[in-house]
């Protein structure tokens, strides 16, 4: 995973460091990604590849259908 890219959110979580794919350190960095998004994530600073998220969005076609994922990621 690359050290660089943090999750963001809508308010700060005092102690949350970035970087740090604890428990998931075994994931590729799109599996990372994929349960991030499935947790409710929807946005990803500091992540300059298109890649990861290319690789959720058919993770997510895969497991809930095109016409489910178009509506999460043109939300």
């Amino acid at each position: 995973m690359d050290p660089t890219w943090v999750i963001t959110g809508d308010k700060v979580h005092p102690g949350v460091h970035s970087g740090k794919p604890w428990g998931v350190e075994r994931l590729s960095v799109a599996e990372q990604h994929y349960k991030a998004f499935i947790a409710g994530v929807d946005q990803f600073g500091g992540n300059n590849e298109k890649g990861p998220v290319i690789e959720v969005y058919d993770m997510y076609v895969r497991n809930f259908g095109e016409d489910v994922a178009r509506k999460r990621f043109e939300a």
